[in-house]
């Protein structure tokens, strides 16, 4: 990689290739739908959240009021782009505290960037990336302050922490971790900084902001749910899994370096093959909600992105199967490297990075309805593993350690490429159509494009069928029965079709009635 490339160029350059993106986007995406409103609300300078909304949210909805002062609440997607694009660069800024290689450090900041859940929440208004955002400056601040000791940057990390927080509240285990790793080693005056942050926003949380009623119905520490030793293990293991699909050539080139000899390499692949089978045989996927890869549901599907918001059974690719069976073994066989660098290296476990990822992931199990668990939840782990990594490995990396994560980056690029176009084609098409069909004197809440579109406009069952009375469905379901023997039929068939797609009969069919 050329010398003169800088991380604030990249960043210059993927905000000029995505913005046209963001600018084609007429849709409402998963929850997204009630984040546009509340800001509408807010412009009108009413400040309540609807009571749909379990985020905290006022830190995003007052970004984004500002911002669609200025331009319009349908451009919020260009400011999801250029806060995602800003956490590239953040990242960056993280990762340069570990080496002065503007190479690795571009390489390490993609491979964060091109991360599935990163990617499909830069299209559009979720709360995930702007979470991440504020939570990679806490992390950044942090880590200065680790290695430099300056107050400024103490104060710093737990002032984003705690704007962290009001995007989502699980930004507490950030503050959590911190104040854990200070206390481990012992640097009581600013762990009890954190301790006192993290019970002064329980208590404001608790008492005095204004909590709607979705998150009256989830508040609640559930405790009891540890006493199921399966269940705690099953979603720790699936939640370390799922992250080394996206990471995991940074866990083989960390098992490579602890090699010393052909002999001990032996050992070492030895050993981890063994902790893997018996972590696989351990493991019980009936508390996870799916049974195979990636086993939390919601965002990144077998079949691309955020399948389930369309109705019927969404066409793949080829070779789906073995993908994922390939991908599922490379990821416990990461897990099984993992902890063998742990077991040989228990010093790596003094480490607030991997401190977060496993509270993160015992957070997963506090959950009571934790079937439910969705994948965009690990999303924040991402970044704190490759630091581990990136720690641990000790930086810079080799010529061939180079070329082994710039192909898995290429790797990644090219499937977000694909469920990214589909994905945005798909919704285009659906409310596009949608929009004309109501602008044809169609009531909206008779059309039944998407999930989100299906909460902006209910159509609530007949008491009496127990149906809902839609006159025009949209289905990836070619020839759907269940349809055609509800008095369905179809009345338009819609190729999603771009440049060097691998999607299989990549088709939308409109059913009416």
């Amino acid at each position: 990689m050329p010398v003169n490339i800088k991380p604030w160029h990249i960043t210059i350059l993927l905000f000029v290739i995505l913005i046209p993106v963001a600018l084609s986007i007429n849709f409402m995406q998963n929850d997204e739908w009630v984040h546009y409103l509340t800001v509408s609300n807010f412009l009108s300078k009413n400040f309540t959240l609807y009571p749909i909304i379990g985020s905290t949210f006022y830190t995003q909805g007052l970004m984004a009021t500002i911002f669609s002062r200025i331009f319009t609440v349908k451009s919020l997607p260009v400011l999801t782009l250029i806060v995602s694009v800003g956490n590239f660069y953040i990242f960056s800024r993280i990762i340069s505290l570990y080496t002065a290689k503007r190479s690795v450090i571009i390489l390490l900041s993609l491979l964060f960037f091109l991360n599935p859940l990163h990617i499909y929440s830069t299209f559009g208004f979720m709360t995930e990336n702007y979470l991440v955002f504020f939570c990679l400056l806490s992390l950044y601040f942090f880590l200065k302050f680790n290695h430099k000791e300056r107050k400024k940057d103490f104060h710093l990390a737990l002032l984003f922490t705690v704007l962290a927080f009001f995007v989502k509240q699980n930004a507490i285990l950030l503050a959590l971790s911190f104040g854990i790793y200070l206390m481990v080693i012992k640097k009581w005056k600013y762990a009890l900084s954190c301790v006192f942050t993290i019970l002064i926003l329980l208590v404001f949380y608790q008492f005095v902001f204004p909590q709607t009623q979705t998150m009256q119905e989830i508040k609640g520490i559930h405790l009891d749910n540890f006493s199921h030793a399966t269940s705690t293990y099953s979603i720790i293991f699936t939640s370390l899994i799922y992250l080394m699909a996206f990471v995991g050539p940074l866990a083989l080139i960390l098992i490579l370096r602890s090699v010393k000899s052909l002999k001990q390499g032996v050992v070492l692949i030895t050993i981890s093959v063994v902790i893997t089978v018996l972590l696989t045989h351990l493991l019980n996927l009936s508390f996870t909600a799916r049974g195979e890869f990636p086993y939390f549901q919601n965002i990144a599907e077998r079949s691309g992105f955020y399948a389930n918001s369309i109705n019927g059974l969404k066409y793949s690719f080829a070779g789906n199967f073995v993908f994922y069976q390939i991908l599922d073994i490379f990821s416990k066989l990461s897990v099984g490297f993992l902890v063998t660098y742990l077991i040989f290296n228990p010093k790596g476990l003094i480490n607030p990075l991997l401190i977060f990822i496993l509270i993160n992931a015992l957070s997963l199990n506090l959950n009571q309805s934790y079937r439910t668990i969705y994948d965009r939840y690990l999303l924040l782990s991402f970044p704190m593993l490759i630091c581990f990594f990136a720690y641990s490995i000790k930086l810079p990396l080799k010529q061939f350690e180079k070329i082994l994560i710039g192909g898995f980056v290429l790797f990644l690029l090219f499937l977000n490429y694909q469920f990214v176009a589909d994905f945005i084609l798909n919704n285009r098409y659906v409310w596009a159509r949608s929009k004309e069909l109501t602008e044809s004197g169609v009531a909206p809440n008779k059309i039944n494009p998407s999930h989100a579109w299906r909460m902006l406009y209910p159509n609530p069952k007949d008491p009496k069928t127990d149906e809902h009375d839609y006159t025009y469905i949209f289905s990836y379901n070619k020839d759907d029965e269940d349809l055609q023997n509800m008095g369905y039929k179809t009345s338009e068939t819609k190729k999603i079709s771009y440049p060097l797609s691998f999607f299989i009969d990549p088709y939308i069919y409109l059913y009416e009635r």
